[in-house]
């Protein structure tokens, strides 16, 4: 029952092999609820897994993140696989669930937006496509104006995700996004979400 969900290319292909889109997962993004997180850790350790973070030079606030990056930002590498968890308190109120992504800065999603899905008969929680596709359009249209490696990739997903979501899901879902800097909290401009 512990609280986690996948988001990123293994979230994006569960739905989009369906229509013909699949991409090399390079690792697996998870976001994982804070409390318990040490459990997992000792176990992925006992399976021969080897920790260290995921937090890079060409990630904004770089300098930041490294003062958490033993504590929030953790990488388990096995055999060229890699499992890339983030663990943060998972905050439920009003129909949403928010999450702190970075020291401060906090996203509030619908609790809707949260789903199981399946992939090659794995199933899993993750971000639902309309939400995904409002992950990928916020770092698409932010960040990745400065972290420009990958745009082209983020361009295609995109693409293949517009072709799986519901439109009226999709505005919903962009309507109701939250952000929450210290303690200010706004609406995200819709536009940055769909």
């Amino acid at each position: 029952n512990y609280q986690y969900v996948v988001v990123g290319s293994m979230a994006l292909t569960s739905y989009t092999a369906k229509i013909g889109y699949e991409r090399k997962i390079h690792d697996v993004d998870i976001i994982c609820h804070a409390e318990g997180f040490s459990l997992i850790a000792n176990k992925l350790l006992a399976l021969g897994y080897q920790q260290s973070t995921f937090i890079d030079k060409k990630m904004p606030f770089y300098r930041t993140l490294m003062k958490l990056a033993g504590s929030k930002y953790y990488r388990f590498q096995k055999e060229g696989g890699a499992l890339e968890l983030m663990t943060t308190p998972f905050k439920y109120s009003q129909g949403n669930v928010c999450i702190e992504l970075y020291p401060g800065f906090r996203v509030s999603l619908p609790e809707s937006s949260i789903t199981t899905t399946d992939l090659y008969g794995i199933n899993f929680r993750a971000v639902t496509p309309e939400a995904l596709h409002c992950i990928y359009s916020i770092g698409f249209t932010t960040w990745g104006r400065v972290v420009k490696a990958k745009n082209s990739q983020a361009i295609e997903d995109l693409k293949n995700l517009k072709r799986i979501t519901n439109e009226v899901a999709l505005n919903d879902i962009a309507n109701r996004i939250g952000i929450e800097v210290g303690k200010v909290k706004f609406k995200l401009p819709h536009i940055l979400a769909s």
